[in-house]
């Protein structure tokens, strides 16, 4: 069985090349699925891939827009 591979908030706005902020951002809007495991923000990887591939619509003038 595949098991998910879970991204820090830190290793996944690395991957998206965007502050922590942003991240922080997305994730409450939505843009970007993540869960918390107590205070801390984690990621799967393949819905952060997916983000690139129409599973969630990521764009440039989104994250400007979220800015």
């Amino acid at each position: 069985m595949n098991e998910p591979i879970i991204l820090t908030a830190k290793e996944t706005s690395n991957i998206l090349r965007v502050p922590l902020s942003t991240l922080y951002r997305l994730t409450k809007t939505g843009r970007i699925k993540g869960f918390k495991i107590g205070r801390q923000w984690r990621y799967k990887k393949e819905d952060v891939l997916n983000c690139f591939n129409g599973g969630v619509e990521l764009s440039a003038a989104k994250i400007a827009a979220a800015v």
